[in-house]
């Protein structure tokens, strides 16, 4: 939901709170109570269809993003215990020190720093990668420590939404608000002015509550340009 979306939001709450507060004084016009309810369906639509896009597109990135880095993790302590016992076996203390890590080094770290910490590992393994065959570390070990480093970073930078996926999202909320207007439009509006002069306290407020507040400070009444 943009900022403009969420000021009209505001406005539809600001209109429904103002019927609700003078409900005795339309319980004579029928229409216009379910005119009311409907209206609070609608804000009900909008606010569940904006919650169901941000949390199930959020959530399903992070899952993927979670699920690449621990697949990396798992690649590259493997390999470094390898290339640890190759270290000790050969006698370089200097390789032992830079292969010794375990889990919670890479958990506990930023990913980017993780990252490099896995490639550093995926180089020491290439070039040594005869020598490392005994160990269990042979070309498709290494080419799937180097297939996890390169999701892990293509997820890193993969925004929350597609282009596709913000456009098709963007026209389910522009439907709902849709709907909430046309319910303004072609219902309240007219049926508002039944109490201009019965009720002028309810016609004002109702009409005080359709201006819309828009982010950069200017308040005006919603026309049929805003839909």
């Amino acid at each position: 939901m943009n900022d403009r979306q969420e000021s009209k939001l505001t406005m539809y709450q600001k209109v429904l709170d103002a019927c609700r507060k003078y409900a005795s004084v339309y319980t004579g016009v029928p229409a216009f109570g379910q005119a009311v309810a409907q209206l609070d369906g609608n804000i009900a639509d909008i606010v569940r269809k904006a919650q169901e896009q941000s949390g199930a597109l959020s959530k399903g990135v992070t899952v993927e993003k979670g699920n690449a880095f621990d697949r990396m993790v798992q690649l590259t302590v493997m390999t470094a215990k390898a290339v640890c016992v190759y270290a000790f076996k050969t006698g370089n203390a200097e390789l032992l020190s830079r292969a010794g890590l375990s889990k919670s080094t890479l958990y506990n770290g930023h990913v980017m720093d993780a990252v490099i910490t896995a490639k550093n590992i995926a180089e020491e393994a290439a070039a040594r990668a005869a020598d490392l065959q005994p160990y269990g570390i042979d070309e498709q070990q290494r080419n799937a420590l180097s297939e996890s480093i390169a999701q892990c970073e293509l997820l890193r930078n993969k925004p929350a939404e597609t282009r596709d996926e913000r456009k098709l999202h963007t026209g389910n909320l522009k439907q709902l608000f849709a709907a909430a207007d046309s319910t303004l439009f072609d219902e309240l509006d007219p049926l508002i002015d039944l109490f201009r002069d019965t009720d002028p306290d309810f016609f004002t407020l109702y009409k005080t509550s359709r201006n819309v507040i828009y982010p950069t400070g200017g308040r005006k009444k919603q026309d049929k340009q805003d839909k």
